[in-house]
């Protein structure tokens, strides 16, 4: 069957937790439950790089582009062939280059992970947990431990979320079990769950040294129940928690207004520098207009990747924003389709592979609508 997405490779780790004598929630073993190959959705790559953007800058279309063309240009990903990197000019670039890409791919990682293990849907809700206002950012230096994205499952008379934490590296996996830096991690964000009354939570490292993109998912268990006498939080000032073992956590719940915030900055950022369009028809999803415009994922190599990075005057609703995820989740549709799209709220990202101009805007419409 032919498939026409990239492949990586993925093991999945499944972690126990349990409330130790000091009062945080602590890992109590781990241990190697699954491998598996998975394909992965470059559209959806894009939609959380332009999503998940901290709030310490203040965004524009044209420098939002340059960055995703960046990031498509070190991937090479061809239909049933492993994804993987540039390496040559991957190790030839910068330090700053170099981390810049390797934690876009991760939180591309850590999305596909919540979709494709946890069930997470496009027309769900996506935050950045690092949403604090330049203002008042120094107020939390050093403290505030928290995962990187807040997926929200919510539904009418139903709440569900999950946070999740991504990493992303430019070695290959390690070969034995786990590391240290990945156990040392997974503490502080079992810990935030503890001290988050359970809150759940995951963990993705993603790999790109080796000839394939690698990626180790976390699937952490949580207790049935919070301790029922052991004192877990000793201090609680302007919504910052220290425990026992001196850990520093943010609520959750003086996150999420903030996180809702960013979320609707980012898009009316994007939308006010974004492009009119090319002369011609407006473009347009379920009437409501589009701003933006294609990109070629070129920088470092000759290519047939095109990207487009749409920005809506009005949100999707959630059962437009998903129409995308059903037509993937048929089988004939998903294997077949060399052009990839995702959307949530205003955003809506598009991926045409082996393309030698921009597609027609119908290409696109046909796809969603």
């Amino acid at each position: 069957m032919f498939r026409a997405m990239g492949m990586i490779d993925v093991r999945r780790f499944t972690v126990v937790t349990y409330f130790g004598d000091s009062g945080d929630l602590e890992v109590e073993d781990i241990w190697l439950a699954d491998e598996d190959t998975w394909d992965i959705d470059l559209a959806e790559v894009v939609k959380v790089n332009a999503l998940a953007v901290p709030a310490d800058r203040k965004l524009t279309y044209r420098v939002m582009q340059h960055e995703l063309r960046l990031l498509l240009s070190f991937l090479v990903e061809e239909p049933r062939s492993p994804l993987t990197l540039r390496h040559a000019d991957f190790q030839a670039s910068s330090g700053h280059v170099k981390r810049f890409i390797s934690e876009s791919f991760g939180l591309g990682m850590l999305t596909a992970a919540a979709e494709r293990h946890h069930g997470w849907k496009d027309d769900s809700d996506l935050y950045n947990f690092d949403v604090l206002p330049a203002k008042v950012a120094a107020d939390y230096s050093g403290s505030g431990i928290r995962p990187d994205l807040l997926f929200d499952f919510t539904d009418p008379g139903h709440e569900k979320r999950l946070a999740g934490e991504a990493r992303g590296r430019s070695s290959a996996r390690p070969v034995h079990f786990v590391s240290k830096d990945q156990r040392d991690r997974l503490a502080d964000i079992v810990a935030w769950s503890g001290v988050n009354y359970l809150h759940p939570v995951t963990m993705t490292y993603a790999y790109t040294g080796a000839a394939n993109a690698q990626v180790d998912l976390f699937d952490i268990t949580l207790p049935d129940h919070l301790p029922a006498s052991n004192e877990i939080v000793i201090a609680d000032e302007v919504n910052v928690v220290t425990t026992r073992t001196g850990r520093h956590f943010e609520r959750l719940t003086s996150i999420r207004p903030r996180a809702l915030d960013r979320a609707r900055e980012i898009a009316d950022q994007l939308y006010a520098t974004a492009p009119q369009g090319a002369p011609g028809p407006t473009r347009s999803v379920y009437g409501q207009n589009v701003r933006g415009s294609w990109a070629t994922a070129d920088l470092i190599a000759p290519s047939g990747l095109r990207f487009f990075l749409g920005l809506l005057d009005q949100p999707l609703t959630p059962e437009q924003a998903g129409a995308p995820r059903r037509r993937r989740s048929a089988a004939r549709q998903r294997d077949a389709d060399p052009i990839q799209v995702a959307a949530s709220g205003r955003i809506l990202a598009v991926v045409a592979r082996d393309a030698t101009q921009d597609p027609d805007w119908s290409e696109v419409t046909s796809r969603i609508e």
